[in-house]
């Protein structure tokens, strides 16, 4: 019993020791164990979406760097020509290619102005950072630009011209177009076998205008009987380009649809 006790004893002293030695390898006086390599800066993001809402609407883009700085650090941005298709001074400008995180912070922003009226289509632009003494992990940051324009029935009325090789074959067949029973309708008349046609338009979603014809009884004579018609796509509200692509149904009540439903665009002249 003796020697029990005395092996439990000297491994108590023993685990002692260690926990004593341990913590003197601990210099509990020195700083917090944080990064101490070299600066590292990034962009936030390495894509993101930006929509014009006005003539010059300005963006923000976000620039961060790893260890606080006591002073603003600036770091240069380039724009890669050969991956853009935005062009700037024409689809956007910017105005300074520097973006500055100010001093005890960790975050800046770079400002980008998109030009609405230039951005009748969706442009890709593609920035860089560029900075020799910097360890930079996302170099690179890819802008899809686009412009929102709001939807005036007005500008939807008037001449159009109709591709729709289902129908009617190849080549476009033209068609006018005047005000529907609705705010936000249009008759285009005549559309399909002199029958006219009218297209609701919701601009609800701001990232994609819907477009929808709601079944239209008798549009035109098949040898089964009297076809029916039914269609829903998006549009285009750039003004002077306007363009409504929409996919069609054909069925005769009580037989069936024609297939699957079959496209057709209508473009300004």
């Amino acid at each position: 019993m003796k020697n029990l006790k005395l092996k439990v004893i000297l491994s108590t002293v023993l685990m002692t020791m260690l926990v004593l030695a341990g913590c003197d390898a601990l210099d509990f006086s020195d700083q917090d164990k944080t990064y101490q390599g070299d600066q590292k800066v990034k962009f936030v993001e390495s894509s993101s979406s930006f929509t014009a809402f006005e003539p010059v609407d300005e963006k923000q883009i976000a620039v961060s760097h790893l260890i606080e700085e006591s002073s603003n650090t600036s770091y240069t941005v380039s724009v890669d020509t050969e991956q853009s298709t935005a062009q700037e001074g024409v689809h956007f400008n910017m105005p300074s290619n520097s973006v500055t995180i100010p001093a005890n912070e960790f975050i800046g922003h770079l400002v980008i102005e998109l030009l609405q009226d230039e951005l009748l289509e969706e442009k890709i632009l593609v920035l860089n950072l560029d900075s020799p003494n910097t360890v930079i992990s996302h170099r690179s940051i890819t802008l899809s630009l686009a412009a929102f324009f709001e939807f005036e029935r007005d500008n939807f009325l008037g001449e159009w011209e109709l591709e729709y090789p289902w129908f009617y074959g190849p080549g476009t067949s033209n068609y006018v177009a005047v005000e529907g029973t609705a705010e936000n309708s249009i008759i285009v008349e005549g559309m399909i076998d002199g029958t006219d046609i009218e297209i609701f338009f919701d601009d609800s979603d701001p990232n994609e205008f819907r477009a929808e014809i709601p079944a239209t009884p008798n549009a035109w004579q098949h040898s089964a009987g009297p076809v029916s018609v039914e269609a829903s796509g998006t549009f285009s509200t750039v003004t002077g380009s306007e363009r409504i692509e929409m996919s069609m149904f054909h069925f005769i009540p009580g037989v069936g649809t024609f297939g699957d439903p079959t496209p057709f665009v209508l473009r300004r002249p």
